[in-house]
């Protein structure tokens, strides 16, 4: 049973009221499962659905050994953007965040399969569909404090720009070690 609390964020009657900025509800609970279904069973995920999530566990040791996930390879990649020049955290970010979502709507858990096309979808899908575009498609996890205050549709064309940023970066280490024969260009 789900209820709203005098404050207005969704609650249940098992867990109480949610906590602030947090969702629940069948989507999120499911989540995990809808993940296992995609990577595991082909099950290509909307990229509203995808945007709109986080999915930092699925590149935990324990869970992508279950869900077909290459870790080495992953470590290998991340080597690769650092010898292209990108920081050790936000290299392995930019990998882990862009490959999960260009996984999950692939339906598929093979890091070398991803191609050209799977990029310039991905980033088709995004500006159709940036977050702000729909109602409650932009998580408070994704805005900083400091920006909070700040209009929703500015606040969705920061993510957009991001995730725009993290695509580029992933053509850039595929194109550098030859998975995709296309140069990086403007725009993605």
């Amino acid at each position: 049973m789900v209820r709203r609390t005098s404050a207005g964020a969704l609650g249940s009657a098992r867990t109480g009221s949610a906590r602030a900025g947090k969702r629940i509800g069948p989507s999120h609970e499911a989540g995990p499962y809808l993940a296992y279904l995609s990577l595991a069973h082909g099950l290509r995920l909307d990229a509203d659905y995808v945007l709109s999530r986080n999915f930092d566990s699925l590149f935990v040791p324990k869970v992508a050994v279950g869900l077909g996930l290459d870790l080495d390879l992953l470590d290998s990649l991340s080597a690769r953007m650092l010898q292209l020049g990108y920081a050790p955290v936000s290299g392995r970010s930019v990998l882990t965040w862009t490959f999960t979502r260009l996984l999950l709507m692939r339906g598929d858990a093979d890091l070398r399969a991803i191609r050209l096309d799977d990029l310039t979808a991905r980033r088709k899908r995004s500006s159709a569909t940036a977050p702000g575009r729909r109602p409650g498609s932009l998580r408070a996890s994704h805005v900083s404090n400091a920006r909070r205050r700040m209009p929703m549709d500015q606040l969705a064309e920061i993510y957009q720009k991001a995730c725009l940023t993290r695509l580029h970066g992933v053509h850039v280490l595929l194109f550098n070690i030859g998975q995709v024969p296309e140069p990086p260009f403007h725009g993605l």
